[in-house]
């Protein structure tokens, strides 16, 4: 039970209990937002242990040429060894015989069998709601209706003329950073996202792959990307009380260009 305690103690606890710096605090607390946690959550003290030694171990490597050459690499190796890639192939449902997957069944009526099983990288309530049909486990189904789904992501991304000019020393090398007001900010923003609001402050991650891979753009220039891991999957108002936010909760042009301005602002008040 004492073992099990201090796995399950959040990240906020742990961060206030092991450092004395506001600081390095700041530094630790969105790491992370990166497996869809935040610093008030259950095991998020135990898995942002992971991800800092995973950080000091190996660091956070990218794929050189930009991340289309990881895709590449598996197309080959898939390839090579006699398998067969098909896209914009709707599947329908998944065949099952003797209480065991088959193949699966394409929308167009097309089916596709297999050897040993079906792997299937989808939600679970598509999984048991609509590939699976009548003959999902009834008890599976109902877990499956009941799942609770967590926080979206919001992403930018940047085409500069120029590397951009920190204020901060030092950061234009840095490949990946987060601009925060610090470990409250992001439990605040975090918990905004969870009620539904869009955060006020949110936290942002910047990545700058060009700081080690400067093949990713022409000479003199440089690209950003920009991740808010704290965006509500459905939207019940605007915490900062300034954006308008549709009835239905879901995202609209004219939204999602307000809140990419307020990430845009947040930005340049550090370039």
């Amino acid at each position: 039970p004492a073992a099990s305690s201090a796995k399950a103690i959040t990240l906020a606890i742990w961060l206030e209990n092991t450092y004395q710096s506001e600081i390095t605090r700041a530094l630790w607390a969105p790491w992370v937002l990166h497996a869809g946690l935040g610093p008030e959550d259950a095991f998020s003290g135990q898995i942002a242990r992971v991800i800092a030694f995973a950080l000091e171990a190996a660091g956070a490597p990218i794929v050189k040429g930009g991340a289309g050459n990881l895709l590449s690499a598996f197309e080959a190796l898939i390839k090579e060894r006699g398998g067969v890639i098909r896209t914009e192939g709707d599947v329908a449902s998944i065949i099952q015989s003797g209480g065991r997957a088959t193949g699966v069944r394409l929308a167009s009526g097309d089916t596709v069998t297999a050897k040993k099983s079906v792997i299937c990288s989808v939600t679970p309530t598509h999984l048991y709601g609509r590939l699976l049909g009548d003959a999902a486990p009834k008890a599976d189904l109902e877990a499956a209706q009941k799942y609770r789904y967590g926080k979206g992501n919001f992403q930018i991304h940047y085409a500069l003329d120029k590397p951009p000019a920190w204020r901060g020393e030092g950061l234009a090398k840095v490949a990946l950073l987060h601009l925060t007001p610090g470990l409250d900010g992001v439990s605040k923003a975090c918990n905004e996202a969870t009620r539904g609001m869009l955060p006020e402050v949110p936290t942002i991650c910047v990545g700058q792959p060009h700081a080690l891979d400067p093949s990713r753009c022409p000479e003199g220039k440089a690209i950003l990307w920009l991740q808010l891991p704290e965006a509500p999957r459905h939207i019940k108002g605007d915490a900062a009380g300034k954006l308008q936010t549709p009835a239905d909760g879901r995202w609209t042009d004219a939204l999602r260009e307000a809140y990419a301005d307020r990430a845009e602002a947040i930005l340049a008040s550090h370039i």
